[in-house]
C-alpha cells in the first residue's frame, strides 16, 4: 500500500484523460484502485481536521501525500 502512496497514481484514465468506469476496468486495474482506496482511507483516518480538509477530495493517495509533504516542508 505504501508503494501506492510514494510512487504513483492508481486511478485509471483513457486516452482522453477521462477516468475509466470500474465496470470497464480489468481485474488488475480494479486491484490497483482498491489499494489506492485503502491507502487514501489510511491517510484520512490519521489527519487532523485542517489537513483532512486540504486533501479529502483528492482521488489519489499519492496526490494527498505530495500535498501534505509540501505543506509541512514549507512549515519547517
Amino acid at each position: 500500500m505504501w508503494d501506492t502512496v510514494e510512487n504513483g497514481n492508481q486511478i485509471v484514465y483513457d486516452v482522453e484523460l477521462i477516468e475509466i468506469l470500474r465496470s470497464q476496468q480489468t481485474k488488475e486495474q480494479k486491484q490497483r484502485f482498491l489499494i489506492n482506496s485503502k491507502a487514501r482511507n489510511a491517510l484520512l483516518c490519521v489527519l487532523f481536521e485542517e489537513e483532512y480538509i486540504k486533501v479529502h477530495s483528492f482521488k489519489s493517495a499519492k496526490q494527498m501525500w505530495d500535498t501534505l509533504v509540501i505543506t509541512y516542508e514549507v512549515a519547517t
